[in-house]
């Protein structure tokens, strides 16, 4: 097992893209084993020179976990376009070493209000057409050695369950993992450990373990000061607020031995978005409850640099 860590908090706190050496010093200190890449600025400071990018990896002990790709797959031009874009990250982090990539469909939401209780319109073919691009895209990724996960996000057709069961059973079980985001699950109103239990099957590559604090309606700050309904999750107290692990409420306990019992051998990463706390707090936080409550170590945890 692996353990990593995903690179917006520390966008986040320096608002500047200065600070990936910042994060890969303090992810290699801490321990963890690799950092997961999602941001384009990343691909867009180093397509001319992946070496460079693989050197200052290699330097710290650490690899990329993943990298992502959300896809608009309403139409033919948007799926065409969400292919381009999907091989166009394959083919730049193939060249850095990594192994995975996360794929799901791009985030819909109305501009005013949550994307939580939005309607989705999906219909059958549309969900069909995704689930054949989802495939096309898998099987050029295993061509470049990376293995493709569908992560499970919230304002996407995975908030209606008849609809992502329907485009989950066309997709090809030889070529795409599930990727459980189970704070994700938990916002959308799934129970993240049934959700796993139930499909540990095909979950044997990645794990997003997110943890979320639920806020049903508006939450009064103090007297008259009522938290702000907008944005959905990613507005800080309106609809939640993301947290670090153990401290929200995913049960995790039950997840990680779900796990465990299934022999997973792949990456357990942390995908928060924001904290209260410094970065490297924060990242050291969840590293701490994932070794010690729940009993789950990396690599580095086995094999520290000395």
């Amino acid at each position: 097992m692996k353990l990593g860590f995903s690179i917006q908090l520390w966008v986040m706190h320096g608002e500047n893209h200065d600070v990936l050496h910042k994060m890969l010093d303090e992810l290699a200190l801490i321990g963890y084993d690799g950092v997961e890449l999602a941001y384009p600025f990343v691909k867009e400071m180093y397509e001319d020179k992946p070496e460079e990018l693989h050197r200052l990896l290699k330097m710290h002990g650490l690899e990329v976990a993943s990298t992502y790709v959300g896809v608009d797959y309403r139409t033919p031009e948007s799926i065409a376009a969400g292919e381009a874009k999907a091989k166009a990250m394959v083919d730049f982090y193939a060249q850095v070493g990594c192994k995975n990539l996360l794929l799901d469909s791009r985030c819909e939401k109305p501009s005013y209000a949550p994307s939580l209780g939005y309607q989705f319109h999906y219909t059958d073919r549309q969900l069909a057409d995704a689930a054949a691009a989802a495939n096309r895209i898998a099987a050029y990724a295993r061509e470049k050695g990376m293995q493709t996960s569908w992560h499970t996000h919230w304002a996407t057709f995975f908030e209606v369950e008849e609809m992502f069961s329907k485009f989950w059973a066309q997709t090809d079980p030889a070529l795409i993992d599930l990727c459980p985001d189970v704070g994700q699950c938990l916002l959308v109103g799934r129970d993240p450990a049934a959700f796993v239990q139930n499909n540990l099957s095909r979950i044997r590559s990645y794990v997003h373990f997110k943890d979320v604090v639920i806020r049903h309606g508006k939450k009064e700050l103090w007297p008259g000061k009522f938290a702000p309904d907008n944005d959905g999750a990613y507005c800080v107290d309106s609809y939640g607020r993301w947290v670090e692990t153990g401290r929200g409420d995913v049960d995790f306990v039950p997840i990680a031995e779900a796990l465990k019992g299934n022999g997973f051998d792949g990456w357990v990463t942390i995908d928060l978005d924001c904290s209260s706390l410094v970065a490297r707090q924060s990242a050291q936080a969840c590293k701490d409850y994932i070794n010690y409550a729940l009993g789950m170590v990396g690599e580095r945890d086995k094999h520290p640099i000395v």
